[in-house]
């Protein structure tokens, strides 16, 4: 019988609920702030797409400064009824861009049909949205691992999701959710909800197939076999489905786009030379957090996905290496696993045991819920003499 130290503890459904809103809150803060900040629309330059060419207001300035800026083109063009157009004359990169439909899509949703006098809107309110929820799954993430929710608030502080409140429009915490939540079912055995998930991730970032490859992995090392793995081909498939309808479309592959990938430590090297005070920050923190995950979370899942992430940052380009914008993204899923660890240990009282609160033992300790049952449940079946021997 386990005793529950304080009834009045929050449960886990509602610790998640705070640590939405908190992420929510702190991410709208963070625009604001970032709005306020940002010079003239009119002063913006170098746009890579149509809808937003030229940004008319700030909003609109600031989502063509990352990749926000190709999801909002998705999201005026769904279908992708004219691909050249839509990326200035650019093929190649309107196929690796529309190779990651998902947020765009969501733009689109959020938007109300992807009119361009609403995107900006749209495409902020799905950012702020997605940071939450991403901040949510992770606090229920880190209960399932006996952390503390409270870990979830500290999602905004990972290299790569805080940008999204900056400058809107990334995919990355929109798929990461997913991905956390595919990660989430697999291991509770829901592989169905598990899979839609994972492929639903991998329409939004390719490199969130990394993730799904990770659990095979893990799975072939340690069970010696793949028996039961192959549902997580199908984001991989998927994602290769959607590739050959955007080449259909677009007239190139996905994979045409240059400069990502390098033979290993051939692009973190060269691109050492460029790096200023904010790519060390990010090189540093991220190397703690997996560093925390691998020594604090030692399921051979969470492990695989750790070394899985760090050989696969050993192959990207030096292009992807020369900013924090570009390599701190790739490696969102484990550094998440770094901020669960670093939360500290924690024992939810469930929404039963909260209602069963006013349950406790004569020394004063609470009973848990279902022990408070069985006792009631025995004291009606004895005797009154045996009735008095369970207080």
């Amino acid at each position: 019988m386990v005793a529950v130290a304080n009834v009045r503890t929050l449960s886990v459904r509602r610790w998640c609920v705070i640590v939405a809103m908190v992420a929510g809150v702190l991410s709208t803060a963070m625009f604001v702030r970032r709005v306020e900040a940002s010079p003239p629309a009119s002063e913006t330059t170098g746009q890579a797409i149509a809808v937003f060419t030229p940004p008319r207001t700030k909003a609109e300035a600031l989502i063509d400064g990352m990749d926000g800026e190709a999801y909002a083109q998705i999201a005026s063009d769904p279908l992708i009824t004219h691909p050249a157009d839509d990326f200035l004359g650019d093929r190649v990169s309107a196929a690796y861009r529309f190779s990651r439909p998902a947020f765009g899509w969501v733009d689109w949703v959020a938007s109300l049909g992807g009119d361009r006098d609403r995107l900006a809107t749209g495409v902020v309110v799905a950012s702020l949205l997605s940071i939450a929820g991403l901040a949510l799954l992770t606090a229920r993430f880190a209960a399932r691992t006996g952390r503390h929710p409270l870990a979830g608030a500290a999602v905004l502080g990972v290299v790569g999701v805080g940008i999204t409140a900056l400058d809107p429009g990334g995919c990355e915490p929109f798929g990461c959710a997913f991905t956390l939540l595919g990660l989430h079912w697999w291991l509770d055995g829901r592989r169905g909800r598990a899979v839609a998930a994972l492929t639903v991730a991998a329409l939004t970032r390719e490199t969130l197939l990394l993730v799904p490859l990770a659990i095979a992995l893990s799975t072939l090392v340690t069970q010696r076999t793949l028996r039961g793995m192959a549902p997580l081909a199908i984001p991989a498939v998927a994602y290769g489905a959607w590739s050959t309808v955007v080449r259909i479309r677009v007239g190139v592959w996905p994979a045409a786009y240059p400069n990502h990938l390098a033979t290993p430590w051939h692009g973190l090297v060269p691109a050492m030379r460029f790096w200023g005070s904010l790519e060390w920050v990010a090189v540093v923190s991220s190397a703690l957090l997996l560093t925390l995950a691998w020594l604090r979370l030692r399921d051979p899942v969470f492990r695989t996905i750790i070394v899985v992430h760090v050989l696969f940052a050993a192959v990207m380009s030096e292009e992807v290496w020369a900013a924090w914008t570009g390599f701190s993204r790739v490696w969102i899923p484990a550094a998440i696993l770094g901020v669960v660890a670093a939360a500290p240990r924690w024992r939810a009282a469930t929404d039963t045991q909260l209602e069963a609160g006013a349950s406790t033992s004569s020394s004063g300790r609470t009973l848990s819920a279902n022990s408070c049952r069985l006792s009631h449940a025995m004291a009606g079946s004895m005797p009154p003499t045996s009735g008095r021997n369970l207080r």
